[in-house]
């Protein structure tokens, strides 16, 4: 049921399920009525304001959940989208959200995806991501070998138009456009589109329309130019698939660069759709259009993705796999499996590659060598491909592409690396590579404009005046395997004015290798400029990756190393965090026999639903969360993770699901009292969800009042109890030291936590130079935990303690005459004071049991 007008001018749908148990109410945003209307806005007394295909039907599923801080999806809705996609038959989707991935090779919204491509030939178009201009910061989706990630493209004409600048630059990608290679290799972008565009927005804003960008607007820009590729095919009456679309578009794109960073930006280059048109006409036959030759790399990759040693320094050889497959689905085309064959001519596109000249290809899987020469290349960011031609028709394009991406640092390891004077023009990025100093923790990055250059000869004094602030994005990343790109990635934006000196400071790490630095000046700015930059290594590092101290332990003793050069060392603690694990009390294993959570091929979807109850003593600020599902959505085994928090009342306080490091608020603030969560846990196999009937979450609570640890330079300073607490001092390059950890009174938290509760919070070992206090945990900082035991049950009684009289006192006469017989001569009265002294020292019971 549809719904619209009012004085409120609100369109909204309801939608019933589940035999009329479940009622949904669609509510639009304007982040997607944006979007559609750049695919497909239709105005026929306004043509002006029309998307590029406003003849076709528009199916709007709306993936993002309204009670997710406004509009964030959820695995559960990407795959119900996907399922309704292909169950009515639609033939082209765009995605315009992303999210960082640890993985491409599996999970549930992937797994969906690659059906409605392989199964149904539907087309899938994905925004890139706004996350560059760092390379590999494309999302999850565009990673997927059967998406079409779409780059964000800013023209001349757009500048002028959209942007009302007052002068051009050449076309370009804008520098917040994501970049690939994927993680596994793949290209991650395969071609680009306009970037930016005013579009209608709902009535409800009262707007007529709203000018936005990003690869949100990129994506739907190429979804609606494929859409009128699609609508020609169709009225020709000529058949098409997914696979042999991408083949058209990627084969017929219009370069901007051939350079390896504009390759890793905008992909292919921009869509063409005369040309592909034509493209798919002329080969609307061939015998390779419904079929998915892909490309594999060792066990998983999707091409060659050299970033650290020892292939960096040496020639290696790899493995490549075409797989040939066809869709089940279309049974029809079973009697052409046996038939199939293809000839196909081998060709790299750099010297610095070498491959097999020919492969002969049928249904299944063909084998061959690359072998990439990465020592004979200079340090900086290298592209290259192997690419596979239809030997009968090479005009054709490549049927199959290898993407191979080297990423050399330059030589040598340096602890301190400075550049003068690097040029830099509007949009374009410069990257350099370095090679982490064994030992570094972090980094300091300092950074200062010392002239400008205008563009435009003609550029009138307002615009040399505004270019006295350029604004720039810098940006430093490391990668790991099977590890989100934000993980160990740091991005800032600015304006710096000239003549004066910035810096940020972020960790790194000796374990990952390579670090890439991209800094690039914002593309609307009138002006190119001079930098001058330096980067200094820091070396803090303790012998233990992260600091689990058990309340009861002895004193834990913190052993740290410095790297090669001298470093200021004051090390402090915070816990900011009570953390309060709970199991569930109830779960629930039943079936989903719905049509929306059946999948095409008949499975049903299981859902497991845990609930955990909990008490709150008093007034507090709670975040829930799932430790083992929290950082995992498209590429999530389990579908979807929704909880939702009840209070006694069975009133819905919050919901939460994956978070993805996004910045996006968990928290509730609670009164004392009793509340109950629900958790639904997602998938068709039954023995998956009955591996998390037992799954923990944790109740994260903020602490009203810090505590610390006190740091003490030796284990007796720490059994006194005294006031000698670790000084700051300059640790000299290479050496070793040590302190201990006391810990604090838990006091402050009133009753006492149970056992198994942990207190998070950071371990801080340096402050950076020209850093504010809270910019601590970017320079040499480390997780701490503080795990706590079951309490007893009220505290010890007894009585003042007496101390031992006669014990003592023959424990010192003792000393005395040990200490007396030792000197012929009676004590003056210096060395008796000092013999005073050692008395008063030796009252610690622990040394004069010692002595004993």
């Amino acid at each position: 049921m549809y719904f619209a007008g009012g004085i409120y001018q609100l369109n909204y749908t309801i939608n019933i399920h589940e035999e009329g148990n479940r009622i949904e109410f669609v509510v639009p945003q304007e982040h997607g009525t944006h979007v559609a209307c750049i695919a497909a806005g239709c105005f026929p007394e306004a043509p002006e304001r029309n998307g590029l295909a406003p003849g076709c039907q528009i199916v709007s599923i709306k993936i993002g959940h309204t009670l997710l801080d406004g509009s964030n999806e959820t695995g559960t809705s990407l795959v119900r989208a996907f399922l309704y996609c292909m169950k009515n038959q639609v033939d082209i989707v765009n995605i315009s959200y992303n999210e960082p991935y640890n993985w491409s090779n599996g999970g549930r919204v992937f797994e969906a995806i690659e059906i409605a491509v392989k199964e149904y030939g539907i087309v899938v178009c994905v925004a890139a991501g706004n996350a560059g201009p760092g390379f590999s910061t494309v999302g999850s989706l565009p990673a997927s070998p059967y998406t079409l990630g779409i780059g964000a493209l800013v023209t001349a004409d757009m500048m002028k138009e959209i942007y009302g600048m007052s002068y051009r630059h050449p076309s370009q990608m804008f520098n917040w456009t994501s970049r690939g290679p994927a993680l596994n290799g793949d290209i991650g972008v395969n071609i680009c589109a306009p970037g930016g565009a005013i579009a209608s927005i709902p009535t409800y804003t009262l707007q007529n329309s709203t000018l936005m960008n990003g690869t949100s607007m990129a994506s739907p820009n190429a979804c609606g130019a494929i859409t009128t590729i699609l609508s020609g095919l169709r009225a020709k009456k000529l058949p098409w698939s997914a696979f042999h679309v991408r083949r058209a578009l990627e084969n017929t794109a219009k370069k901007l660069d051939t350079s390896c960073d504009a390759r890793m930006a905008h992909g292919a280059g921009i869509v063409q759709c005369q040309e592909a048109f034509n493209w798919l006409v002329n080969y609307a036959e061939e015998m390779e259009r419904d079929v998915d030759i892909s490309v594999k790399v060792g066990s998983s990759g999707g091409g060659i993705y050299i970033r650290r040693q020892p292939h960096l320094s040496q020639d290696s050889i790899y493995t490549v796999t075409v797989q040939v497959s066809f869709p089940k689905k279309k049974m029809e085309l079973y009697q052409d499996m046996p038939k199939f064959h293809m000839a196909v001519t081998l060709t790299a596109s750099e010297e610095w590659v070498r491959c097999a000249e020919c492969l002969s290809l049928s249904t299944g899987d063909k084998a061959f060598k690359v072998e990439v020469r990465a020592s004979r290349l200079k340090p900086g960011c290298h592209f290259a491909a192997v690419y596979g031609f239809d030997a009968s028709k090479p005009d054709k394009g490549y049927v199959f592409m290898v993407p191979i991406t080297v990423c050399l640092p330059e030589r040598g390891t340096e602890w301190s690396v400075e550049r003068a004077g690097e040029p830099f023009r509007p949009g374009h990025a410069v990257r350099r590579y370095l090679t982490v100093p064994q030992g570094a923790t972090w980094a300091e990055w300092r950074l200062e404009v010392t002239d400008t250059f205008e563009e435009d000869a003609g550029a009138s004094s307002q615009t040399k005046e505004a270019s006295s602030i350029m604004n720039f994005e810098y940006h430093a990343m490391q990668l790991a395997d099977d590890a989100q790109y934000k993980r160990h990635m740091f991005k800032e934006a600015t304006a710096l004015p000239v003549k004066r000196l910035v810096s940020a400071c972020f960790p790194i790490s000796d374990r990952l290798g390579v670090l890439e630095l991209a800094i690039s000046l914002f593309w609307n700015r009138a002006a190119s400029v001079s930098l001058n930059w330096t980067l200094d290594f820091h070396g803090l590092k303790p012998t233990v990756p992260e600091i689990v101290y058990q309340e009861g332990e002895a004193y834990y003793r913190l052993d740290v190393d410095t790297g090669c050069r001298s470093e200021f060392w004051q090390p402090s603690t915070t816990l900011t965090h009570l953390i309060q694990p709970i199991r569930p009390t109830e779960f629930a294993l039943s079936a989903l026999p719905f049509p929306r959570d059946t999948w095409p091929d008949g499975r049903i979807t299981l859902q497991l639903v845990l609930q955990y109850s909990f008490k709150v003593d008093k007034n507090a600020t709670v975040e829930v969360t799932c430790p083992v599902l929290l950082d995992f959505l498209y590429e999530n085994e389990i579908e979807g993770q929704m909880w939702k928090l009840y209070d006694s009342n069975k009133r819905l306080l919050r919901c939460g699901e994956a978070r993805v490091m996004r910045k996006i608020d968990f928290t509730a603030k609670l009164t004392k009292g009793e509340y109950t969560i629900h958790l639904q846990l997602r998938h068709d196999n039954r023995k998956i969800l009955e591996s998390f009937q037992d799954c923990v979450l944790y109740l994260r609570k903020k602490l009203s009042t810090p505590l610390s640890f006190d740091i003490v330079p030796s284990y007796l300073a720490a059994l006194r109890g005294a006031e000698d607490k670790i000084k700051p001092t300059v640790l000299s390059g290479g050496q070793s030291t040590h302190c201990f950890l006391v810990p604090p009174s838990l006091e402050k938290l009133g009753s006492k936590p149970h056992g198994g509760y942990v207190l998070d919070g950071w371990l801080y070992f340096a402050t950076a130079r020209d850093q504010p206090a809270d910019a601590r945990r970017n320079a040499g900082a480390y997780k701490l935990k503080y795990v706590l035991s079951e309490p007893g049950k009220g505290k010890a009684k007894g009585s003042g303690a007496t101390k031992p009289q006669s014990s003592v006192a023959t424990s010192k006469s003792d000393v005395s005459v040990g200490l007396a017989t030792t000197s012929e001569e009676p004590p003056s009265d210096n060395k008796k004071a000092e013999e005073d002294k050692t008395k008063d020292t030796l009252e610690d019971p622990i040394l004069n049991h010692q002595l004993r």
